[in-house]
């Protein structure tokens, strides 16, 4: 065969596996499209869940960090009003922060393909709001006395609750403000309502601290999606190059039987030759 007669060929399975390419980018497009049609966000379910995954993660492995911030919190609400009051603060915070962890850990026992999303993300979310208000509790505990720092405590304790929960519902937009909204929202109004620069000094801190902290959630959750996103391309990939490998090698053993039997077809036909 010269190579002239070999280039139709070779523009066919040029033109297959275009083909081929083709027919994948397409299957690829409409399960892209079907997932975004089933989530609630816009994302693909899978990578939607994944975040979802991370988010109930990070809030079983905070959960000690998180109930000694509570307990702490608790005890200095105590020493500056009433020790009752204040040990009844970190109660309720132990409470919703344990709330919180029920559902994180209610998630991770879920199936990923029998998690109902949406009804999640509102548990999740109702559970942080939960939080936001036990923690706003000990904080109006706090604000009842007239010790000189309250104002101090307010601020850091603030500082805290908003950073805790930048970082560990940085996978669940809709936590981070469900938690820590209404304790910035308390402290703010709080300082706005002192009188003199100290009140509108503390209170500018305290919402350019939310605004700082809210801007790092935003840049962790695009990083997140990022990285599964990249990470699922990967697994793609891998399975593509799989596919075909095991195509090649099955096309390679259809190629050598086809060898085989032409060899034998030749054999036979030479032995009848011979025996003419």
């Amino acid at each position: 065969m010269t190579a002239a007669d070999g280039r139709p060929d070779d523009r066919q399975a040029d033109k297959a596996r275009e083909q081929a390419q083709s027919r994948k980018r397409v299957v690829r497009q409409v399960r892209d499209a079907r997932d975004r049609l089933t989530s609630t966000t816009g994302t693909k379910r899978s990578f939607e869940y994944e975040l979802m995954r991370v988010f109930a993660q990070n809030k079983r492995s905070a959960g000690i960090a998180v109930a000694l911030i509570a307990i702490a919190t608790g005890w200095v609400a105590g020493w500056a009003t009433n020790p009752a009051l204040g040990a009844a603060a970190g109660v309720i915070i132990l409470v919703a922060h344990g709330f919180c962890m029920l559902m994180a850990r209610s998630f991770l026992k879920v199936a990923p393909d029998k998690a109902d999303l949406a009804s999640w993300r509102l548990r999740f979310v109702i559970a942080e709001v939960m939080l936001g208000l036990a923690w706003v509790l000990a904080f109006i505990v706090v604000m009842r006395t007239e010790v000189a720092e309250a104002s101090n405590f307010l601020l850091v304790g603030m500082l805290i609750v908003v950073a805790v929960s930048a970082m560990i519902g940085s996978t669940l937009p809709a936590a981070v403000f469900a938690s820590s909204l209404p304790v910035a929202g308390t402290v703010i109004a709080y300082f706005l309502l002192l009188h003199g620069m100290q009140g509108a000094v503390l209170g500018a801190m305290a919402l350019g601290t939310l605004v700082f902290f809210a801007i790092i959630s935003a840049r962790l959750y695009q990083t997140n999606l990022a990285t599964i996103e990249a990470r699922a391309e990967k697994d793609a990939l891998i399975g593509e190059l799989e596919t075909a490998k095991t195509n090649s090698d099955e096309a390679r053993r259809n190629a050598e039987m086809a060898n085989i039997a032409k060899s034998q077809f030749l054999a036979q036909m030479a032995m009848n030759c011979a025996r003419r």
